[in-house]
Order: C-alpha cells, then structure tokens, then sequence
C-alpha cells in the first residue's frame, strides 16, 4: 500500500468510528429539547397529609417549595412527550426542578390552599424550569364541549 491509500484508509476508519458513536439528543429522546409545559398546583395547607397524592418539589435559590398536583402537562400537539416522561426524569431529584428565570418569584407569592397554573419550559439536562407565566386557579382556556346528540 503507498500512503495515498493508507491515508484513505485511515479517514474511512475515523469516519466510520464518529459515525457509531450515538449523540446526546438521541439517548434523551424527547426530552432533548425544551418543553412548554403546564403545571397546575395546589399549595397545602398547614399540617396537611398528602397521602397517594403526587408532590412535586420545586427549589428557588436557596429555598425549597412543595406543592400537591392537580394537573400536569407538555404541551405537545405532536405528542412524542408526555408528562410521565417529566416525571420519571425528575422524580428522584430533590428538588425535581430547579426553577430560574424572572418569574421564579411567583412562588413566594402562592398561599396555602390556592392553585395556580405555571406555564414554563422545562430543560431536562439540568431539571430547569423557567417561568413563562402564572394565574391564580385552573387554565383559562375554554375546551370544546363534546355534543350530545
């Protein structure tokens, strides 16, 4: 072999080599990219038990939040991600999300009891959350009501 074609042999090999190798995006699947997702939440009150009720724990700076869930969703119209893919990616984290951004102080502001909708973009490579927007109670958009004819 002359070094022409040792040299073509060498590029082939690495080629091939980086080829195999599987990219970050692809072993994360979905959860790749940002998601839009809406989380409704209810703030316990004082003493209250949770029981088989899903919490979810939020960490704003230094301060750590606990809030029970009324609903939680990506919002996807595709939907390749779900909220459960959220959830098993965060669960086991204390706090699940880490929660940054300009309106990350709506927590402070949440009373026992209420529920508030927070709209964010959740990124899974750090379990950041940002805080796109807030309102006191359920989401205010209307859903087609199904016809009963």
């Amino acid at each position: 072999m002359n070094v022409r074609s040792t040299a073509v042999a060498l590029v082939m090999s690495v080629l091939v080599t980086l080829s195999s190798i599987p990219l970050a995006d692809a072993q994360m699947g979905t959860l790749a990219n940002p998601l839009p997702t809406t989380l409704v939440l209810v703030s316990p009150m004082p003493g209250e038990s949770f029981g088989d009720r899903m919490v979810i724990t939020f960490g704003v700076g230094r301060r750590k939040y606990k809030f029970l869930v009324a609903d939680a969703y990506v919002d996807d119209p595709v939907q390749l991600a779900h909220f459960t893919d959220v959830w098993e990616y965060v669960r086991t984290h204390q706090p699940n999300f880490v929660v940054q951004g300009p309106q990350s102080g709506v927590f402070d502001k949440i009373q026992p009891g209420q529920t508030v909708t927070i709209r964010a973009m959740f990124a899974a490579l750090d379990r950041t959350l940002e805080v796109m927007s807030s309102e006191v109670g359920r989401p205010s958009f209307t859903q087609p009501q199904p016809k009963t004819y």
